[in-house]
């Protein structure tokens, strides 16, 4: 998710910089931003869905592909800077903060009162039980990987909106945040629990933990280690939680 952002900032600059400071050139940058992006979640869906990769193996091998791709779509250098009104407007004021709240509520409302949402916690809890309830995982798993790959596509937009350049590494330092999120809003490793609002929740702890080590001036390498301990006891919680379920 981390470099398919990055792609996508580099994309999205890329196509946006013909256009000079035209805002409709946008309706051009913009889709084109998510079709290329919607790429790695379509082999990951292929990889995973359909031939059976094991998932960590095949999100892996697309986190290089797309780390590499975005370093080549920004060229010789590592960021692109964009100067566009449109664009610019899209990354400032509150604009940001309504495109997450409204992304965030449909998102909520799909995995609470719709079917998607059942099938993805059966599928997360047991796929041989989905698949027996009669659930197409093949096909659900396609989709939740381009899903995922289009909320990276939007990430990577609102970086170049926000910034006015575009980086291939843009997500870089997000990749053990985005983990500790989840897993600190409650959503298990083991599958099957979790939901958007947990997240967002999970994701204003990591920022307070980390405005907090900023403010008592611990540098960034020691803001690396404090979020690897919150993930790592996170993670023995839920195992905790999971081993006291099943004596249960």
């Amino acid at each position: 998710m981390g470099f398919v952002m990055g792609l996508a900032a580099v994309c999205v600059a890329q196509f946006t910089i013909p256009g000079g400071d035209s805002p409709w050139v946008l309706l051009i940058a913009i889709p084109l931003t998510f079709l290329v992006c919607l790429i790695p979640g379509l082999v990951n869906g292929v990889l995973i869905a359909r031939l059976g990769v094991p998932a960590f193996i095949g999100t892996r091998g697309m986190y290089g592909v797309a780390r590499g791709a975005g370093f080549l779509a920004a060229g010789s250098g590592m960021t692109l800077s964009v100067n566009n009104s449109g664009l610019a407007w899209l990354g400032s004021g509150w604009t940001p903060v309504i495109l997450t709240v409204v992304l965030l509520a449909i998102m909520h409302f799909v995995l609470s009162q719709t079917r998607f949402d059942q099938y993805a916690y059966s599928i997360g809890g047991n796929p041989q039980s989905a698949i027996r309830a009669g659930v197409n995982v093949r096909r659900h798993l396609f989709a939740i990987y381009l899903i995922a790959a289009a909320f990276g596509a939007v990430g990577g937009i609102v970086y170049t909106a926000r910034f006015a350049a575009g980086a291939a590494n843009a997500g870089e330092p997000m990749l053990l945040d985005s983990i500790a999120a989840v897993v600190i809003g409650g959503a298990s490793l083991f599958g099957g629990t979790g939901n958007v609002i947990g997240t967002l929740i999970g994701a204003l702890i990591i920022a307070v933990i980390e405005f907090g080590l900023v403010f008592i001036d611990v540098n960034a390498f020691g803001q690396f280690i404090v979020v690897g301990v919150v993930i790592i006891l996170s993670v023995l919680i839920d195992q905790y939680k999971e081993r006291l379920g099943g004596a249960q």
